[in-house]
């Protein structure tokens, strides 16, 4: 902007069809990519409706207790963290 209108304000009106374009074209991209990992992670997550099966096989087991007052889980939250990390 400052070479082309010359101003460093980032909202010249001489820019405002250029920054219109390129927001609406970012926009667009970041929804599709949304989309598309949702869609995906939809699909890992879906069961197969004629047999009643996960179309994936889990990624590991988690065994959740209650030991008043606290929520035992096993393994622990910290190394089902690791796993993603």
């Amino acid at each position: 902007e400052g070479l082309v209108a010359g101003s460093g304000t980032n909202r010249s009106p001489a820019m405002a069809n250029y920054y219109s374009y390129w927001e609406k074209l970012i926009f667009k991209a970041l929804t599709s990519c949304v989309y598309k990992a949702l869609r995906q992670f939809s699909t890992f997550l879906s069961i197969d409706r004629a047999s009643g099966a996960a179309k994936h096989p889990p990624i590991f087991r988690v065994t959740a207790s209650l030991s008043a007052p606290d929520i035992v889980l096993s393994p622990a939250l910290n190394d089902i963290q690791k796993l993603f990390n």
